[in-house]
């Protein structure tokens, strides 16, 4: 699994490992939604293959349809699907560890 750190004004550089941990002791929800952020980009860069991120973020983030993710990626909206359950897959699994 590749390590992956994030870098921003309220935090020094963390690896997944220490935002998890942090989680677990840190009782301010504010902060514990901006850990499962980290904790949820993290699993996606280490976890997931590159089509599979682009189809997650495109899909869930940046709200494009399926025809047009696929268009995009020269696949058909089927494939898309297919990238979207197996990420979704590979993301429940990471997160049987929480």
């Amino acid at each position: 699994m590749r390590q992956v750190s994030y870098n921003n004004a309220n935090d020094a550089e963390y690896s997944l490992q220490e935002y998890i941990i942090e989680l677990y002791s840190n009782h301010n929800m504010d902060r514990r939604r901006t850990l499962m952020k980290h904790i949820l980009k993290s699993a996606m860069v280490c976890c997931l293959t590159d089509r599979q991120r682009h189809c997650m973020e495109d899909y869930y983030i940046k709200r494009k349809s399926a025809k047009e993710i696929g268009s995009e990626l020269g696949i058909s909206d089927s494939g898309v699907y297919k990238h979207l359950n197996a990420a979704k897959k590979k993301l429940q699994s990471f997160a049987v560890l929480f």
